[in-house]
C-alpha cells in the first residue's frame, strides 16, 4: 500500500516540477525590450526604445548581448544605433563593438556658462570597437578604435546607456571654435575586472585605463591624444542593498575644443560644459525592495581644469565645480543577467537638470 501511495503521488510531483521548469523557461526569455526616456535643456524630451538578445557562448562567460536602438527628440533629433557586447572562451576575451547614424539639432540656451544660446544641426556618424583578452588572473589587455564625426555624444542620446565608456565621440560651432571634424583612433586598454556580476555588481572592483591616438595619418581631420581612467568598487550590504562608488579621469593633449573633456554625470548635459581635463567622484546607492522593484540615490561632483587659450581653469574655482544629486526607482528586467532600468530625476547647478529613463547602471 506504502509504494502505491507513493507511486500515485510522485506522477503528480513530477508533473508540477515540470511545469514549474516549464515557466521558468517562459520567464528567461532571451530578449530584452525596453523604453528609453530623457530629457535635458539640450536635446529637451527624448523618447525611443531599445530591443536585445541575449546568447550565452558557454557556460562560464557572461551572457552577451546584441541589440538595436532608436531615440527622437522634440528638437527633431533622431538617433539610431546597434551594439555588440560578447563574452567567450570562458569568459577570457570580450568584445564590444557599437555604430550609431542620426541627426542632431543641439538647443543650449546658455552654451560653456556664456550667456550666449547655440543652435546646430549635426549629421552623426560613428563606430567603436574593442577587444581584450584575459592576460593574467582578472587582468585583460586589447585594442580599441574609433571612426566619428562627432566627438561629443552622450550615450542616452544613442539609447547606450549601458556602454557610457564608449560614447567617446565631437560637435560643431564656428563661433565659439567649435569645428566639426572627422575623427579617427586607435589605444590600448588594460583593466582589473573582480566584479561578481558585469551588469549589476554586488561586489568586487574595476579599473580601467586607456588611451586614444587621433591622428591624421589613420584618416582624420586633426591630431590629438585623450587619455582615460576609471575606478569602481561595490560594497554589499542589508538585504540585497549594494552601494557604489566610481571615479573617472580624463585627460587630452593638444586636442581642439571640440574633443576637451566634459563633465559626465547626470543632471548635466554632455558636452556643455567643457575644459581640457575632467575629474569626478560618484556614488550610488541601489536599494532592494522585492525581487523587481528598488530604490536609487546618486549623488556627483566634477570638475574641469587645465590650459587654455582663455587662461588656466582651476577645480577650486566654482564656475568649473559642478555637483549634482538624483533619486529614482529600478526595475529589474532579468534578474539573473542583472539587467535593470533605472528611471530617476536628476539636478546639477544652476539650471542644469535631467529625467532619465535608461537600461543598466551608469558604473
Amino acid at each position: 500500500k506504502r509504494q502505491l501511495s507513493i507511486s500515485l503521488i510522485l506522477p503528480a510531483y513530477a508533473e508540477e516540477i515540470a511545469e514549474e521548469i516549464a515557466e521558468e523557461k517562459e520567464e528567461s526569455s532571451p530578449w530584452i525590450a525596453t523604453p528609453l526616456i530623457s530629457s535635458d535643456p539640450k536635446l529637451s524630451t527624448s523618447i525611443g526604445g531599445l530591443v536585445a538578445y541575449m546568447y550565452d557562448f558557454d557556460d562560464v562567460s557572461p551572457a552577451s548581448m546584441f541589440g538595436l536602438s532608436a531615440t527622437y527628440s522634440d528638437t527633431d533629433s533622431f538617433v539610431m544605433a546597434g551594439f555588440g557586447q560578447m563574452y567567450f572562451d570562458n569568459d577570457n576575451q570580450r568584445a564590444l563593438v557599437a555604430l550609431a547614424r542620426g541627426t542632431i539639432h543641439n538647443d543650449y540656451d546658455d552654451y560653456l556658462g556664456t550667456g550666449m544660446p547655440l543652435k546646430t544641426t549635426d549629421e552623426l556618424n560613428f563606430q567603436v570597437a574593442r577587444y581584450s583578452y584575459r592576460v593574467y588572473g582578472d587582468w585583460f589587455a586589447g585594442m580599441q578604435a574609433v571612426s566619428s564625426n562627432y566627438t561629443i555624444l552622450s550615450a542616452e542620446q544613442a539609447g547606450l546607456g549601458a556602454f557610457n565608456d564608449t560614447a567617446e565621440i565631437v560637435s560643431s560651432n564656428d563661433s565659439i571654435e567649435l569645428g566639426g571634424f572627422e575623427s579617427k583612433a586607435l589605444g590600448l586598454t588594460v583593466e582589473f575586472d573582480s566584479r561578481d556580476k558585469q551588469r549589476t555588481a554586488t561586489a568586487g572592483q574595476l579599473l580601467k585605463l586607456n588611451n586614444m591616438a587621433y591622428r591624421e595619418e589613420l584618416g582624420g581631420d586633426v591630431s590629438f591624444d585623450s587619455y582615460h581612467v576609471k575606478y569602481a568598487t561595490y560594497l554589499s550590504h542589508g538585504k540585497g542593498h549594494v552601494f557604489a562608488i566610481s571615479s573617472n579621469a580624463r585627460w587630452t593633449v593638444d586636442a581642439p575644443v571640440a574633443a576637451y573633456s566634459s563633465v559626465n554625470t547626470k543632471g548635466y548635459t554632455r558636452g556643455q560644459f567643457l575644459g581640457p581635463h575632467s575629474a569626478d567622484v560618484q556614488i550610488d546607492e541601489r536599494i532592494s525592495l522585492t525581487n523587481d522593484w528598488g530604490l536609487i540615490a546618486y549623488a556627483a561632483v566634477a570638475c574641469l581644469y587645465g590650459e587654455t587659450d582663455n587662461g588656466y581653469m582651476s577645480c577650486s574655482d566654482t564656475d568649473n565645480f559642478f555637483p549634482s544629486i538624483s533619486l529614482g526607482v529600478t526595475y529589474t528586467l532579468k534578474k539573473e543577467e542583472g539587467i535593470v532600468i533605472r528611471t530617476e530625476m536628476a539636478k546639477g547647478k544652476g539650471s542644469s537638470k535631467g529625467f532619465y529613463m535608461t537600461f543598466g547602471h551608469p558604473f
